[in-house]
């Protein structure tokens, strides 16, 4: 009855008759249709669509208002791990889990009552299951569909677990990038703006992302401008490199410096239709470049003290040393300038010694008037910062600009009192911190300390040198000079002996060369030996003398008038030889039986007079017999040496300096 509108049309039978399904299978689909009353055009329309349905990609299903699967394509079945033909005729709540069947219900009503299309991927986490039982998640469109029986609804069911697994797995990739602290920076090599940043990005440069995917690497990377940039970037898009690095500074958004490590790639795309993108690494290095910094002090620390012990050591002067002491506490904390400062004698001026200017070599002495807050800090001999520079600097003077001045004392047993290190940097330098007071503090602290260290053992070395040297001078004394001083007396004492004058004369000969040998010999002495700093003044004079009782046979007469203790170093290693070669000349020559020695200090001279009552000087033997050292030792302090015959017998030497 074709075309006919009056013929009735009887809605479907209760899926509870045939819970198999089997009256919608597609073999009672043309049968159906015949009941149903269509004309063989309803029905190859109804055909078509038939087929449509089961070659759809997504799962679907025709179902009631009671929740009742009318009619459900092979896609959805082998979806959900049904036989073909088995789901018409089941519950959708048969294809829910558990936990959301009761709820399911009323969403269904809510939406019979007000009906409408919901498109797949309305935002909602569904979740299906299987026949076995297991779940996984889907994407659910619905369509409802309104006739004379009621309304039916269309769903198309899609498993998005593949999806949902790559969204998962990008989702822990982007949370892995965000928790690095590199700075991560996907850029397009077309418009150079960044089209991903991750959270590292966003700490190192301190803009939040969605102003940062606005932005263009040369809005932060203050060193590069259009050109540079280009130059840096055309060798990764032109092929020729893979990747290129490089150190440089992030702008921050508070505009500080970072410095920063970048390596910049142009990797190929996962897929022919991917667009390729630059990508950089952005490492931030302040604290590399703290840690070297400090490893940089560590070393200049380290070599600075090594370096004014080992200058010391090797016989340097003191002087030098505090200049190597200021230079390396220059380096130390960045300064370009330092100097030695001490307050004038007028106190009106600062004097700068020693001063010097970056790396070059010279050096200068130069004079600066003071006000009183700077004469203040000399005297009190605090560490002091000036960030605003001395008073000095813009006085017109002939000194350097200083900016920022550190002033520290220098304390030390060897440094004079009211002497400073002074360390400054160029003007508009940056300020000088606690830190690096404390730094340089620390520094010229421990640089007196070896500098102390060092002078001690030096003089411990030198100690050693000159015990070596007295020793020597001792046994040659003792031992060699007395062996051939015996040998001449013996010689001497022969002469009444021998008649034949040409023998007498051989003697005699044999005897002033032996002389000559002891002159030198005590001159040799003199040379290596030192005095025994332990001993006192008093105490030299009285041993020197003493020595010569045993070979006198009688103890000579010693007085000391005056503080022998204060006589000076310098005098006292001339006295004390000049004693030794006097009373030698005693034994040998003068046949005494009383020796008288007096030792007199006033406040300007020393005298020294040894008497004998021996047989006096004669007058053609003085010279040669070791007297000329006297006189020549009393020269070297500035002072003279008389020889007197006395009227009743015996002579005397007077030797005498100023003190």
């Amino acid at each position: 009855m074709k075309g006919s509108g009056s013929t009735p049309r009887t809605a479907p039978p209760s899926p509870g008759a045939h819970p198999d399904g089997e009256r919608f299978g597609p073999r009672s689909f043309i049968g159906r249709a015949l009941t149903l009353g269509l004309d063989e055009h309803e029905i190859l329309d109804f055909i078509v669509r038939r087929r449509m349905v089961e070659s759809a990609p997504d799962g679907m299903l025709l179902a009631d208002q009671h929740g009742v699967i009318l009619v459900a394509n092979s896609e959805l079945e082998s979806m959900f791990g049904f036989e073909q033909g088995t789901l018409a005729g089941r519950q959708i709540d048969d294809l829910l889990p558990d936990r959301d069947r009761a709820a399911h219900a009323d969403h269904r009503n809510r939406y019979h009552a007000h009906p409408a299309v919901r498109p797949m991927g309305a935002g909602l986490a569904l979740r299906a299951r299987r026949r076995d039982g297991t779940e996984f998640p889907v994407e659910i469109s619905l369509s409802p569909l309104t006739d004379e029986s009621g309304t039916t609804v269309i769903a198309a069911v899609r498993n998005i677990s593949e999806r949902v697994a790559v969204e998962a797995q990008t989702h822990l990739i982007r949370m892995t990038i965000d928790a690095t602290h590199d700075g991560v920076f996907l850029i397009d090599p077309t418009t150079r703006r960044f089209v991903y940043v991750n959270q590292g990005a966003v700490e190192q440069t301190g803009y939040p992302r969605h102003e940062l995917l606005h932005m263009a690497p040369l809005d932060i990377a203050s060193a590069f401008d259009t050109q540079s940039l280009e130059r840096l970037v055309q060798p990764l898009l032109s092929g020729e490199q893979s990747r290129v690095s490089l150190t440089t500074t992030w702008r921050h958004k508070n505009g500080h410096d970072t410095p920063v490590e970048i390596l910049i790639g142009y990797p190929a795309a996962t897929h022919p239709s991917a667009d390729r993108v630059l990508v950089a690494l952005v490492r931030d290095i302040t604290d590399r470049r703290a840690a070297e910094a400090e490893r940089d002090r560590q070393q200049t620390w380290m070599r600075g003290l090594s370096e004014i012990r080992s200058h010391l050591l090797q016989g340097g002067h003191f002087e030098d040393a505090v200049d190597l002491m200021a230079s390396f506490a220059r380096n130390l904390i960045g300064a370009e300038i330092s100097a030695v400062g001490t307050l004038g004698d007028d106190g009106e001026t600062v004097v700068l010694n020693r001063l010097r200017n970056g790396s070059d070599p010279g050096e200068a002495t130069t004079h600066h008037p003071i006000d009183p807050a700077l004469r203040s800090i000399l005297q009190t001999e605090q560490p002091a910062v000036l960030n605003g520079g001395l008073p000095f600097a813009n006085d017109g003077s002939d000194g350097p600009g200083f900016g920022p001045t550190m002033l520290m004392p220098l304390h030390n047993n060897l440094e004079p009192q009211g002497r400073l290190l002074l360390l400054a940097r160029n003007r508009n330098s940056p300020p000088f911190h606690d830190t690096d007071v404390q730094l340089v503090e620390s520094f010229t602290q421990q640089a007196n300390t070896a500098m102390q260290l060092a002078q001690a053992q030096r003089d411990q070395q030198r100690l050693s040198i000159l015990e070596d040297r007295a020793r020597i001078g001792r046994d040659l004394h003792d031992l060699v000079t007395q062996h051939i001083l015996v040998a001449g007396m013996g010689l001497s004492a022969l002469l009444p002996r021998i008649a034949a004058p040409e023998i007498a004369d051989a003697i005699n000969i044999v005897i002033d060369e032996l002389d000559r040998a002891i002159n030198e010999l005590r001159s040799t002495i003199s040379g290596i030996s030192t005095i025994d700093t332990s001993k006192s003044g008093a105490e030299h004079i009285h041993d020197a003398v003493a020595a010569y009782a045993a070979v006198l046979g009688f103890a000579p007469d010693l007085t000391m008038a005056g503080d022998a203790d204060a006589i000076p170093f310098v005098v006292l290693e001339q006295l004390l030889p000049t004693i030794n070669e006097a009373l030698s000349n005693v034994v040998r020559h003068a046949c005494a039986t009383n020796v008288a020695v007096t030792v007199r200090l006033d406040q300007t001279t020393l005298t020294l007079d040894i008497s004998d009552n021996g047989t006096g000087f004669d007058e053609h033997l003085v010279r040669g017999r070791g007297l000329d050292n006297l006189a020549t030792r009393a020269a070297r302090v500035g002072g003279t040496c008389r020889f007197i015959n006395q009227d009743n017998g015996g002579a005397t030497i007077i030797w005498c300096c100023p003190l």
